[in-house]
């Protein structure tokens, strides 16, 4: 009995969603979304712009990178919705591909996937739409330096290199 009970344990554990994930309250509690441009903050990166298309296009801005085009995705991240279980927010995973390659080509490998309340947390400011016109560009509208954003953006959060 006591074997059962700890295996049963472990599983939950392996399984998901980690309480961290439930309580997160991120500044932008609806990304991602379609048809909004977020400003994304990370200390080791910096600032980047990421728009999402409909569709599941994206667009990334990186100060170092230029643009990238690729795809996005929300997954459930513990195979529930196939079971007719309600999938909660904390369940869910973002998943993104950003390369040349076509959505038909792309493997499971190729997306790099995260829980979404983690991915929301690198977010620190929205606009809606697609204000710098990324989803037709072929390079960025203007430079804007790492440490930086671009000044159409009011932070939600503190965010600084």
């Amino acid at each position: 009995m006591r074997m059962a009970t700890l295996l049963l344990l472990i599983l939950a554990a392996c399984s998901g969603p980690y309480p961290s994930d439930i309580i997160r309250d991120p500044a932008v509690a609806d990304y991602p979304a379609a048809e909004h441009t977020y400003l994304l903050f990370d200390p080791a990166e910096g600032f980047r712009v990421e728009y999402l298309a409909a569709g599941g296009r994206a667009v990334l801005w990186a100060p170092q990178g230029g643009l990238v085009h690729g795809l996005w995705r929300i997954e459930d991240g513990f195979r529930i919705r196939n079971m007719g279980a309600h999938m909660t927010r904390a369940g869910e995973m973002l998943c993104r591909y950003f390369g040349p390659r076509a959505p038909e080509m792309l493997g499971p490998a190729d997306w790099e996937c995260r829980p979404r309340l983690r991915a929301a947390d690198e977010v620190a400011a929205v606009l809606a739409g697609d204000p710098f016109g990324l989803a037709r560009a072929a390079a960025p509208p203007f430079p804007f330096a790492r440490c930086r954003p671009p000044p159409a953006f009011t932070l939600a959060r503190p965010a600084a290199c």
